[in-house]
């Protein structure tokens, strides 16, 4: 699971109030980092799409600003480390967990299982 799909998970458990379940939280077991080739122009589209708290949440170990700076679609330094993060590094085990009803969601071979129970639904 690349943290870009992260950014845009959240949990249906019956009975969150609205826009609860984000952001999931990650305990990774596993993580690699793959090399994709760097594309400025989609990196930078992609940042207006992002949410900002919740990519910093997933990402403690790298180091990105409070919040992208005006120009940030000039900013090839700022770009490259965005696209690292969003595009290169994948948890391949571990868990994702919901900050409100604490469900856990288990990662397995990069692939997230968020299939809910009938009583969840």
């Amino acid at each position: 699971m690349k943290l870009l799909t992260h950014n845009m998970l959240t949990s249906h458990v019956r009975g969150l109030k609205p826009g609860g379940g984000f952001p999931l939280q990650i305990q990774a077991s596993e993580v690699r980092v793959r090399p994709v080739p760097f594309n400025a122009d989609f990196v930078a589209r992609l940042v207006p799409r992002l949410h900002w708290a919740a990519l910093l949440q997933a990402a403690e170990s790298v180091k990105l600003p409070p919040e992208p700076s005006p120009g940030y679609e000039e900013d090839e330094a700022f770009l490259r480390r965005l696209h690292h993060l969003l595009l290169e590094v994948e948890v391949l085990e571990g868990v994702l967990q919901c900050p409100d009803s604490g469900r856990r969601f288990p990662i397995s071979r990069g692939v997230p299982n968020m299939l809910l129970s009938e009583e969840e639904t």
